[in-house]
Protein backbone atom coordinates (compact mmCIF):
# COMPACT_ATOMS: atom_id res chain seq x y z
CA UNK A 1 0.00 0.00 0.00
CA UNK A 2 2.78 2.57 1.24
CA UNK A 3 4.55 2.05 -2.73
CA UNK A 4 1.66 2.97 -4.21
CA UNK A 5 0.98 6.38 -2.38
CA UNK A 6 4.27 6.84 -3.03
CA UNK A 7 4.33 6.13 -7.21
CA UNK A 8 1.14 8.25 -7.14
CA UNK A 9 2.92 11.31 -5.15
CA UNK A 10 5.76 10.47 -7.27
CA UNK A 11 3.33 10.72 -10.69
CA UNK A 12 1.56 13.84 -9.75
CA UNK A 13 5.17 15.82 -8.37
CA UNK A 14 6.21 14.94 -11.85
CA UNK A 15 3.15 16.36 -14.00
CA UNK A 16 3.03 19.64 -11.62
CA UNK A 17 7.11 20.30 -12.51
CA UNK A 18 6.16 19.54 -16.08
CA UNK A 19 3.39 22.05 -15.95
CA UNK A 20 5.09 24.89 -14.23
CA UNK A 21 7.77 24.34 -17.36
CA UNK A 22 5.34 24.55 -20.01
CA UNK A 23 4.17 28.34 -17.98
CA UNK A 24 7.02 29.44 -18.22
CA UNK A 25 7.96 28.31 -21.62
CA UNK A 26 4.53 29.68 -22.70
CA UNK A 27 5.10 32.68 -20.82
CA UNK A 28 8.71 33.33 -21.95
CA UNK A 29 8.17 32.72 -25.68
CA UNK A 30 4.52 33.43 -26.25
CA UNK A 31 3.93 36.01 -23.17
CA UNK A 32 0.37 33.88 -22.57
CA UNK A 33 -0.13 32.00 -19.29
CA UNK A 34 -2.33 28.89 -20.74
CA UNK A 35 0.16 26.42 -22.23
CA UNK A 36 -2.68 25.04 -23.78
CA UNK A 37 -3.95 27.24 -25.41
CA UNK A 38 -0.74 27.73 -27.47
CA UNK A 39 -0.80 23.65 -28.13
CA UNK A 40 -4.33 24.17 -29.58
CA UNK A 41 -3.34 27.19 -31.80
CA UNK A 42 0.26 25.32 -33.08
CA UNK A 43 -1.98 22.36 -33.73
CA UNK A 44 -4.95 24.42 -35.72
CA UNK A 45 -2.58 26.10 -37.87
CA UNK A 46 -0.55 23.25 -38.63
CA UNK A 47 -2.96 20.72 -39.20
CA UNK A 48 -5.71 22.28 -40.25
CA UNK A 49 -6.86 25.16 -42.74
CA UNK A 50 -7.35 27.98 -40.13
CA UNK A 51 -4.83 30.28 -40.72
CA UNK A 52 -4.49 32.29 -37.55
CA UNK A 53 -6.18 31.60 -33.97
CA UNK A 54 -6.45 33.98 -30.96
CA UNK A 55 -4.30 32.22 -28.08
CA UNK A 56 -5.05 35.37 -25.65
CA UNK A 57 -7.92 37.98 -25.53
CA UNK A 58 -6.19 40.37 -23.72
CA UNK A 59 -3.02 41.43 -24.42
CA UNK A 60 -4.28 39.75 -27.79
CA UNK A 61 -2.01 37.20 -29.05
CA UNK A 62 -2.42 35.84 -32.34
CA UNK A 63 -0.40 32.70 -33.83
CA UNK A 64 -1.07 32.41 -37.86
CA UNK A 65 0.75 30.57 -40.16
CA UNK A 66 4.36 31.42 -41.75
CA UNK A 67 3.61 32.07 -45.40
CA UNK A 68 2.24 35.46 -46.16
CA UNK A 69 2.11 36.62 -42.60
CA UNK A 70 3.20 39.76 -42.83
CA UNK A 71 -0.11 40.17 -45.54
CA UNK A 72 -2.35 38.05 -43.25
CA UNK A 73 -1.84 40.50 -40.17
CA UNK A 74 -2.62 43.54 -42.92
CA UNK A 75 -5.69 41.91 -43.58
CA UNK A 76 -6.78 40.76 -40.17
CA UNK A 77 -6.02 44.60 -39.28
CA UNK A 78 -7.90 46.00 -42.31
CA UNK A 79 -10.93 43.96 -41.06
CA UNK A 80 -10.67 45.59 -37.63
CA UNK A 81 -10.90 49.15 -39.44
CA UNK A 82 -7.14 49.51 -39.07
CA UNK A 83 -4.56 50.30 -41.36
CA UNK A 84 -0.56 50.14 -41.30
CA UNK A 85 0.98 53.55 -40.45
CA UNK A 86 4.47 52.97 -39.52
CA UNK A 87 6.98 50.15 -39.38
CA UNK A 88 9.69 50.40 -36.19
CA UNK A 89 11.64 47.03 -36.22
CA UNK A 90 9.52 44.21 -35.17
CA UNK A 91 6.18 46.85 -33.93
CA UNK A 92 4.34 47.89 -36.54
CA UNK A 93 1.41 50.69 -35.71
CA UNK A 94 -2.08 50.35 -37.15
CA UNK A 95 -4.17 53.12 -36.72
CA UNK A 96 -8.20 53.83 -36.89
CA UNK A 97 -9.21 57.36 -36.50
CA UNK A 98 -8.28 58.00 -33.45
CA UNK A 99 -7.22 54.94 -32.20
CA UNK A 100 -3.41 53.34 -32.33
CA UNK A 101 -2.60 49.81 -31.75
CA UNK A 102 1.49 48.73 -31.88
CA UNK A 103 1.78 44.74 -32.71
CA UNK A 104 4.77 42.93 -32.42
CA UNK A 105 4.99 40.58 -35.49
CA UNK A 106 7.80 38.07 -35.99
CA UNK A 107 7.66 34.51 -37.68
CA UNK A 108 9.67 31.69 -37.89
CA UNK A 109 9.59 28.27 -39.80
CA UNK A 110 6.65 26.71 -38.01
CA UNK A 111 4.57 29.86 -36.99
CA UNK A 112 3.65 33.68 -36.57
CA UNK A 113 3.23 35.66 -33.82
CA UNK A 114 1.51 38.77 -32.70
CA UNK A 115 1.54 40.68 -29.82
CA UNK A 116 -0.33 43.75 -29.12
CA UNK A 117 1.67 45.95 -27.08
CA UNK A 118 -0.30 48.37 -24.77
Amino acid sequence: MKKHIKKTIFIIAFLLVLLGIAIFISLSKFNVENPFSIVTGLYKITFTDTEYVKIQEYPKVIIAKPNNANDLLNKYMESEGYYEKDRLGAIIEFTQAESVNYVEFSVNKYYSLWKWNE
